[in-house]
């Protein structure tokens, strides 16, 4: 009984001490401004994803498996933080869809010997599905540069683009 009554005393005091509250307008003690706005709205996109190697494709022509399966689990590692780092900076710059890039959840990274340059392939019957196809053996597992995953990630949103259509013809 003894503390409630001081703990009452002191929320009195307290309350007694406050300053009444300025207008609503002059109360905006914080300003962020519209670009920290829109770079917040947009970061983490790729948060969400769930990058996985597709190793079957990484089996050369002749059907053997050219690389150890401490090197696959070490490229899987990198590949999932350079895409996910990539698709971050791709939307806090604008140069992706927020809203589409956070509906992917999963990314399947397969070797396409026939690429010259990464592109992301959205599935067409699953919004949430994604390819990313490179050359993976070719290059020996090299993870491609951020400029070139966020060059091929272009076509997940916009398939007009010049980047996209130019890496068609």
């Amino acid at each position: 009984m003894t503390r409630m009554i001081i703990l009452t005393g002191l929320l009195a005091a307290a309350c007694q001490q406050q300053e009444p509250a300025a207008p609503a307008e002059a109360q905006s003690d914080v300003t962020v401004p519209r670009e920290a706005a829109a770079a917040s709205a947009s970061a983490g996109c790729a948060s969400g994803w769930t990058v996985r190697v597709d190793r079957a494709s990484l089996i050369d022509g002749s059907g053997r498996k050219p690389f150890e399966d401490q090197r696959l689990a070490a490229f899987e590692q990198s590949i999932g933080t350079a895409v996910r780092q990539a698709v971050d900076a791709a939307c806090e710059a604008g140069e992706v869809e927020a809203e589409a890039a956070r509906a992917i959840r999963t990314v399947s990274v397969s070797n396409d010997p026939e690429r010259d340059t990464p592109k992301f392939y959205a599935d067409e019957k699953d919004r949430t599905l994604t390819t990313l196809a490179d050359a993976f053996v070719v290059r020996d597992l090299a993870v491609p540069s951020e400029m070139e995953l966020r060059q091929g990630m272009q076509c997940l949103t916009d398939m007009n683009s010049k980047v996209c259509l130019d890496s068609f013809q």
